[in-house]
């Protein structure tokens, strides 16, 4: 789980993608179970129980595959495209929670160290609760812009740690 605050976001936004930045030697991905998970907080400081970290009744399934494998050189992203796009509004911070059980990769996220804790970890997906940690993972976020009219077919692009 991580946290992406309001204002690094911005815009109201109809987010479709994700991406995370490789980071490790490989170039390949193989997650079983896959579900991915985004909704609201509060938060600037993420607790150990995932669920208490977001606002009641926004936590919405964007993401669920039984198996997906995905490829991305180093130093490039690894996109995952959402089944459901998620309606951000900047009122309130972001929160993305990745889960799975079972992967095999090569890869790993490009993180920076922050100041509070914006993610947190588990090893198992039967956790309720995790370690929250003091980074945050390079994320990349595509989408349209809502504010924006149909007609100029605005695009979105949100780095985060870049």
């Amino acid at each position: 789980m991580a946290v992406a605050y309001a204002d690094e976001i911005s815009v109201p936004a109809c987010i479709e993608t994700f991406a995370f930045k490789n980071g490790g030697s490989g170039t390949t991905l193989l997650l079983t179970d896959l579900e991915v998970y985004m909704g609201y907080t509060d938060n600037t400081n993420l607790g150990a129980v995932f669920l208490e970290n977001y606002i009641a009744g926004t936590r919405q399934l964007v993401l669920q595959a039984d198996s997906i494998y995905l490829t991305a050189d180093v130093d490039t992203w690894c996109e995952f495209e959402l089944d459901t796009p998620f309606t951000f509004y900047p009122e309130h911070h972001m929160l993305l929670e990745f889960c799975f059980t079972d992967g095999s990769t090569g890869m790993h996220n490009f993180i920076w160290t922050t100041e509070t804790s914006r993610s947190v970890i588990s090893y198992s997906v039967e956790a309720s609760q995790g370690n929250p940690a003091f980074n945050m993972i390079h994320l990349l976020l595509t989408g349209s812009e809502l504010s924006m009219s149909q007609e100029t077919f605005a695009r979105v692009k949100i780095i985060l740690g870049q």
